[in-house]
């Protein structure tokens, strides 16, 4: 005789899918969760300002590096203040932010319909170091579009 209980028999796979979308998920989940702690961290540290220089071009030549002012950028925009980010490195303000939250969205759409993410052009790669190249130029020849450290 069977003994009756409370447990209600699920088929196998019912619930794999749901599984497995979390686990899809969790990568996208992590990494936004793990930029909201660093912009959480720069803009109560404010790492950079008068401090010393954590780049290592800087540190050997004296000169700007095309990402050089970044974290001081990021912690002023996680502070709300866009102008100072701007000032700081607006390549990271107007370029690198947006393809990062784009490529971020991308992989969170994808992950959640099950496919993977894309490769990336090798001329979309080519013409991003280009942009960054060109930035650092004018960076180098125009002073006060640099980092701001002296």
């Amino acid at each position: 005789m069977a003994v009756p209980t409370d447990r209600v028999d699920v088929p196998v796979g019912a619930q794999a899918p749901d599984r497995r979308r979390a686990r899809r998920l969790a990568a996208p989940l992590a990494a936004l969760v793990a930029a909201g702690g660093a912009a959480a961290a720069v803009a109560v540290l404010a790492p950079g300002d008068g401090g010393p220089s954590f780049c290592p071009f800087r540190t050997l030549t004296g000169l700007d590096c095309p990402f050089c002012g970044s974290t001081r950028a990021a912690g002023a925009l996680a502070r709300g203040d866009l102008v100072a980010a701007l000032d700081h490195n607006a390549l990271l303000v107007l370029l690198v932010l947006p393809l990062a939250a784009l490529a971020w969205a991308l992989w969170m759409g994808r992950a959640w319909r099950g496919r993977p993410f894309p490769d990336i052009p090798t001329r979309l790669v080519v013409a991003l170091m280009a942009v960054a190249g060109a930035w650092w130029v004018v960076r180098l020849a125009v002073p006060w579009l640099g980092s701001g450290l002296a």
